[in-house]
């Protein structure tokens, strides 16, 4: 195989080694009150029940996604890189279609479980942590305008090299970085990636907006730790999504770059490398080191067994309904990050803004086209 096509294949190993490693470890970054979706005493987080779940579950989740991704990363031998990309992407979705079926499996046996067993309830505690005077704070917003940065790069090379640039210009490269699109040169063809990069940042700059003003979970028993970890969470989590976004807009000027042939062809590639690279570096560092809620940080300690009780509020365990609840963001209950109050109408506001935005982004290309 050549190194171009070792490449290509590293690109989906690394996807599918991404994709396993965020689903399938899951139960194993959950906070220790939350067990596929069902809250449940931090005391049966080790019961043999429990324990065996989570590792059924894991195991599950890698056996069949190393399956899948060998079956379907090898096929790039046998079939052109468009055929093998759309063979990579139907694999992943049965694996997550599966996962999907799985937890609800796995939710509808907790639930069981807790229904026949005696778990002590307690009642839901809010409380307010004063922030300590030295405590760190989440990323100001003015961190978020670095990436106009990126942004005013991108136009400010493409208004520089458009003069000397053929007539026609490449505007797309598949896995194997050949280009598989042309287009006409035109002012459209170069203000399409700007545009994207300022929505994308947009995108980033509300979500960091809106962990800022998440609902704070302490728990039972030791509130103010609890509240101190869930604080050290929404700090790491700013900071993530601002190196990511960060990432995203230097991607993206990447590819403008390619498109001004100011680039080669094998950056198309190495870039996307390097991006999922420092995506599993972040996300192995959440899974190890942080986990839902900042359950792996230190600082944190059992105090009771007691259960905070709140599962009526959420749907399967995955949605949280809660009109009486003001928060529009809250921790996921399977999954790393947060999710939104669909019981508040605001959520719904946010939703529709995001479908929208990715609808712009889908449709602009040929809109300037």
């Amino acid at each position: 195989m050549s190194n171009k096509g070792l490449l290509v294949v590293g690109i989906m190993g690394l996807s599918w080694i991404l994709v396993v490693l965020g689903t399938a470890f899951i139960p194993f970054y959950a906070r220790k009150s939350i067990a596929f979706g069902v809250s449940i005493p931090e005391s049966e987080y080790y019961s043999k029940f429990f324990t065996q779940l989570r590792r059924y579950y894991l195991a599950t989740g890698l056996i069949l996604g190393s399956v899948l991704a060998v079956g379907s990363t090898l096929t790039y031998i046998w079939v052109n890189a468009k055929t093998a990309m759309w063979i990579h992407l139907a694999t992943m979705f049965i694996y997550l279609a599966f996962i999907a079926v799985l937890y609800l499996v796995f939710y509808r046996k907790v639930r069981a479980y807790k229904q026949n067993s005696n778990c002590p309830i307690a009642k839901i505690s809010y409380a307010v942590l004063t922030p300590d005077k030295d405590e760190k704070m989440l990323l100001s917003p003015l961190w978020f305008l670095t990436y106009l940065a990126a942004i005013a790069g991108t136009i400010t090379v493409a208004i520089i090299k458009y003069p000397s640039l053929p007539g026609t210009i490449p505007m797309h490269y598949n896995i194997a970085g050949q280009v598989d699109r042309y287009a006409l040169k035109s002012v459209s063809t170069f203000i399409l990636i700007p545009i994207i990069q300022l929505l994308l940042g947009l995108l980033f700059l509300g979500m960091n907006f809106a962990i800022s003003r998440s609902k704070r979970q302490g728990g039972v028993g030791d509130i103010a730790s609890g509240l101190k970890k869930d604080r050290a969470f929404q700090i790491i989590m700013s900071k993530t999504l601002f190196w990511i976004g960060l990432f995203t807009m230097l991607l993206f000027g990447t590819i403008q770059l390619a498109m001004l042939q100011i680039l080669g062809r094998k950056f198309t590639i190495i870039a996307p490398v390097v991006f999922l690279l420092a995506i599993l570096a972040i996300v192995t560092y959440w899974i190890t080191k942080v986990g839902q809620g900042g359950s792996r940080m230190s600082g944190g300690k059992v105090t009771t067994s007691k259960l905070v009780e709140d599962d009526s509020r959420w749907i399967l365990g995955v949605f949280y309904y809660n009109k009486s609840d003001p928060s529009f963001f809250v921790e996921k209950r399977f999954g790393l990050g947060y999710t939104v109050n669909f019981g508040n109408p605001r959520s719904w506001l946010a939703i529709v803004a995001l479908l929208a935005l990715i609808a712009v982004v889908a449709i602009l290309p040929h809109v300037l086209h």
